[in-house]
């Protein structure tokens, strides 16, 4: 269940330039060139994805919680608080290594006890070492997620937050293909994460070797109408170039958004968004 979770934003292993690693420094308030809509949609997804992230990870604590045999172990270190601490699994194929740390997590009689959850990683690691047909990926996560959690949905968060993907199972196609992506997400505000309604945007997100830009809009989600894209909605992307994406699913649930600004075109988007 923890590889699937946390393998979300691995990316692919095409033989061409590869971002460099390490530290990705400040955002520079440009993205560029952003080039294609294959760009456009990475770095929306990765501002999506947030929610899944911060959602994988109590989902972890909550079915492993009590499992002295599980890898990687959750402890409870106090009421409310946990952590998840790394570990190898030769038979699995899986390393983790770093840790990560939950508090404010608890559960009610009906699904989760409502209140402020805060998410702390730690260079948290996951490796995949025994894929399919041999092949290999990795993700870090390393940053501080906060936000407000309900019986059976996230509210409203904060996110920053760094996170490197490299290797097989692609749910986010980094811009050019590249094998290893780094992603620096800063002062991300979203009103709701994983529920129907309105979620207000503000931030920057930065894509490692790329550039970085700042996001701003309201998204309308309504999962039951449209689950391929937002409902309605924009979403502006600020840098160079500057553009605006408009959502419709409500009228056409086509899992494809329009932008325009400097550039114009459209956004396919995958099954993770």
């Amino acid at each position: 269940m923890l590889v699937l979770l946390f393998s979300l934003l691995a990316c692919s292993t095409q033989d061409v330039d590869t971002a460099p690693s390490g530290d990705t420094g400040s955002p520079t308030g440009t993205l560029h060139p952003l080039e294609a809509s294959e760009d456009i949609r990475e770095v929306v997804l990765v501002n999506m994805m947030t929610g899944q992230l911060a959602y994988g990870a109590l989902l972890y604590v909550q079915q492993n919680a009590g499992e002295p045999d599980l890898c990687p172990l959750v402890e409870e270190t106090g009421p409310g608080t946990w952590s998840v601490e790394g570990c190898s699994d030769p038979e699995l194929g899986v390393d983790f290594e770093g840790s990560y740390t939950v508090s404010g997590f608890e559960w009610g009689e009906a699904g989760f006890a409502p209140g402020n959850v805060e998410v702390i990683w730690d260079d948290f690691t996951t490796t995949i070492t025994k894929g399919p047909g041999g092949a290999w990926g990795r993700q870090v996560y390393d940053g501080t997620a906060s936000f407000e959690l309900f019986e059976d949905s996230l509210g409203g968060g904060s996110f920053d937050l760094t996170f490197v993907s490299e290797g097989f199972a692609c749910e986010v196609v980094a811009a050019g293909g590249v094998s290893e992506r780094i992603w620096t997400i800063s002062n991300l505000e979203r009103s709701s994460l994983w529920t129907d309604g309105t979620d207000e945007v503000s931030g920057t997100i930065e894509v490692g070797g790329v550039g970085a830009v700042s996001l701003a809009g309201t998204i309308g989600w309504d999962y039951a109408a449209c689950s391929s894209e937002p409902v309605d909605g924009t979403l502006t992307l600020v840098g160079e170039p500057t553009l605006t994406l408009e959502f419709d699913g409500a009228t056409t649930c086509d899992g494809r958004s329009s932008y325009g600004g400097d550039l114009e075109g459209d956004v396919i988007w995958g099954l993770s968004g």
